[in-house]
């Protein structure tokens, strides 16, 4: 029996994600990258990403985010 590990949970960090389904949403999700570009949450976004910080608590997040 193979035991694959579990998916950790995912934050998609970037503006766009965090749009509701309105027109206001709409022109959120249209501006939202050059936003994300703009505020540095993209390089935040590939941090998360490459240093596998998904899934963890909100302690062990900073501590690793700091290291």
């Amino acid at each position: 029996m193979s035991h694959e590990p579990l998916e950790k949970p995912y934050s998609d960090l970037r503006l766009a994600s965090m749009a509701l389904d309105t027109f206001l949403g709409a022109i959120f999700k249209f501006f939202g990258p050059l936003l994300d570009r703009l505020l540095g949450i993209n390089k935040l976004h590939t941090i998360y990403e490459s240093s596998e910080l998904s899934g963890l608590n909100k302690q062990e997040f900073s501590k690793k985010l700091l290291d």
